[in-house]
């Protein structure tokens, strides 16, 4: 439920996410109010439901934070379930969220237990995010010049393919600079894919190879080139299901209706993080 508190901190980014998804919170407040009635939010970008395992990183005190697609993700794989016959909860997923940012996540019986780390420098490369961005790499930036942030800028919003063709459109670069002989923009696409299936593999071995299906989404699950390409190269893991677009709206109102109709008990939001440290240090 949407409280003065949830409304605060979204108002404020206090999660520091930096994305229009936070003023989803801070609208939807403010009409229920005028209203008089109850408002919700569901599966916000801060969802934190990975393993212990996938929070590590091999230095002491450091620890992944959980930054992905989940609205989304979760409501295509909950709409998948429902056409198998099945539940969420009792399947694994390796889900594809493709637009401007990518996001690929381990989902293993109802929650992401591992996922990319989207904008932050971890994942495959796609239409204004770098991808991959290693720490020599990031030094080697700073030597050239770049300030912290202008390079925080290549990861979050200014990288992928506008940095290495000028353009975060792939039709154009399909039908324009590919047909013109531009190497750079047909290597960059294809560089993009395969960096797709790289992270869609890893997230299958995070599943230990028991993936029920691969799920695409978002907007370039539109593509149905890039989608055959991933199809092919992807379909060894287990048999791929392709959601084009968002299923966003459809996750806010399904979520609501699970409260209002008492399938599921609407949680208080508390402001404290999901998870803060292990019991043991």
């Amino acid at each position: 439920m949407i409280d003065d508190l949830a409304y605060d901190h979204a108002y404020n980014d206090a999660a520091q996410i930096h994305h229009a998804a936070t003023l989803g919170i801070v609208l939807a407040k403010n009409i229920a109010d005028k209203l008089g009635k109850p408002a919700y939010f569901v599966n916000p970008m801060s969802t934190d439901e990975l393993c212990d395992e996938a929070r590590m990183t091999g230095v002491k005190g450091l620890y992944r934070p959980s930054h992905a697609h989940p609205l989304n993700m979760k409501q295509v794989a909950i709409h998948h379930s429902e056409l198998m016959g099945k539940r969420y909860e009792d399947c694994n997923y390796v889900i594809m969220h493709m637009g401007g940012g990518t996001s690929i996540g381990a989902h293993c019986k109802g929650k992401a237990i591992d996922q990319t780390r989207i904008g932050d420098g971890q994942g495959p490369i796609s239409p204004n995010r770098a991808g991959d961005l290693c720490i020599d790499d990031v030094m080697t930036l700073m030597k050239k010049g770049m300030s912290i942030e202008e390079i925080n800028m290549l990861a979050a919003r200014k990288g992928g393919l506008i940095s290495l063709t000028g353009t975060d459109d792939v039709h154009k670069i399909r039908s324009e600079l590919i047909p013109a002989g531009d190497k750079m923009a047909k290597l960059a696409l294809d560089a993009m894919e395969y960096t797709m299936v790289k992270w869609a593999a890893m997230m299958a071995g995070a599943l230990k190879g028991k993936v029920d299906a691969i799920l695409m989404t978002g907007g370039l699950a539109n593509d149905k080139e890039l989608v055959a390409q991933l199809t092919e190269d992807l379909s060894w893991i287990a048999p791929v299901y392709v959601y084009p677009g968002s299923y966003e709206t459809q996750a806010l109102a399904a979520g609501a209706i699970r409260v209002l109709s008492g399938a599921e008990e609407v949680k208080r939001y508390t402001g404290a993080p999901v998870w803060d440290g292990f019991d043991f240090e």
